[in-house]
């Protein structure tokens, strides 16, 4: 399985649980509202935006739905959370 199909995997499990639509999943994760539209159909995507597209997943996937990330799909750690400053 490709790295593309792969985060194709996860996107449309994040979409499944969250009721996103494509558009809108597209800009949260690119800036722009076709860019997932076009990797599923056969578009390629930088490696950079890769990651950091599904870092964003990973850190914003519903803890609820934790089981539902793709068990082929290896899921990036969580960005920590910034430490307050006291």
């Amino acid at each position: 399985m490709s790295a593309i199909a792969r985060f194709i995997a996860v996107t449309t499990a994040f979409r499944e649980i969250s009721g996103l639509e494509t558009t809108t999943l597209s800009w949260r994760l690119f800036g722009d509202s076709k860019k997932l539209g076009a990797l599923e159909a056969g578009a390629d995507i930088q490696v950079t935006r890769y990651e950091k597209a599904l870092q964003w997943l990973s850190d914003n996937w519903p803890p609820e739905h934790d089981a539902s990330w793709p068990s082929d799909v290896a899921r990036p750690a969580k960005t920590p959370a910034p430490e307050v400053a006291a």
